[in-house]
């Protein structure tokens, strides 16, 4: 994503659903980065990710936010 145009999106974004949690993924955070760290706090986020990342970092993240599946709930497959 161009430079600037990444912070533009993230400020539309809030905008547009502002209840909604975000997950910040860049090349330019350093790996090791703490995912809940002075940069998540410093782009209103609880999480950030660096690239590249794997399937389970991801997966860590979203369910650092929102929780784990509950137990009696289904699991669906994406369709593509």
């Amino acid at each position: 994503m161009p430079k600037g145009a990444g912070a533009q999106l993230r400020q539309e974004a809030q905008a547009a659903h502002p209840r909604t949690p975000r997950i910040p993924i860049s090349v330019r955070f350093r790996p090791g980065l703490s995912a809940a760290g002075r940069t998540a706090h410093l782009l209103g986020v609880r999480r950030v990710l660096a690239k590249p990342l794997t399937e389970g970092d991801l997966l860590h993240a979203v369910r650092a936010i929102i929780g784990a599946p509950s137990r009696g709930s289904a699991r669906t497959e994406c369709p593509h």
